[in-house]
């Protein structure tokens, strides 16, 4: 049970990356995470987030895949190679909105008989997350987490030392400890938007 219980902490705080990525989780320029106003080391902006936040739809999410490719740039300017392999993160809330969008073979959210872009174009990993808090916020982050710049250092894994006994009332104690940090290196092939 102990082990359960640490495993619950570390998955909510790896989310605050996503819930608060918007506003006090800062990433390595200083700005929120998910920012329309990156700085470049050699002068300049770049985005990681829509211009206007949109809900999940599949004109979002094309706005989203074009952003990712026009705004996403390394230091120096140049834009980073595109990515093919890409994960949606998304609350509970948008899972099934999700999957219609991603999966369906014509166009989603429309009464033409197009192909679906979103479908045939990349390759979709739908990942619902139970503790994003924000019900309408959603992310794109490159499927390689090599690709992206979110990352945790695992310093001290779970582990359980020797149980203990209290002098004083015979009860067992029952310790655990782990020692992780979250984080944004670089925002490069990441994308969020707070929803509408």
């Amino acid at each position: 049970w102990l082990a359960f219980s640490a495993r619950v902490v570390e998955e909510k705080r790896a989310a605050l990356i996503f819930n608060n990525g918007f506003t006090t989780e800062t990433a390595w320029d200083g700005v929120a995470c998910f920012s329309t106003s990156h700085t470049l080391a050699g002068g300049g902006t770049w985005r990681n987030r829509l211009a206007t936040d949109a809900d999940l739809s599949a004109t979002a999410l094309t706005q989203v895949l074009i952003d990712l490719q026009n705004q996403t740039k390394l230091d120096s300017g140049q834009l980073v190679a595109p990515i093919t392999g890409l994960t949606l993160l998304i609350p509970p809330d948008y899972e099934f909105l999700a999957e219609r969008i991603i999966r369906s073979t014509q166009l989603a959210q429309s009464a033409d008989n197009d192909i679906n872009p979103l479908k045939s174009r990349r390759t979709w990993q739908i990942v619902v997350n139970p503790y994003l808090t924000d019900s309408d916020a959603w992310f794109v982050l490159a499927s390689n987490n090599k690709q992206h710049g979110i990352c945790s250092y695992t310093r001290t894994g779970i582990y359980a030392p020797p149980r203990m006994v209290d002098a004083r009332t015979g009860n067992l104690i029952y310790k655990i400890r782990f020692r992780r940090s979250w984080g944004m290196t670089w925002g490069q092939n990441s994308f969020g938007t707070t929803g509408a």
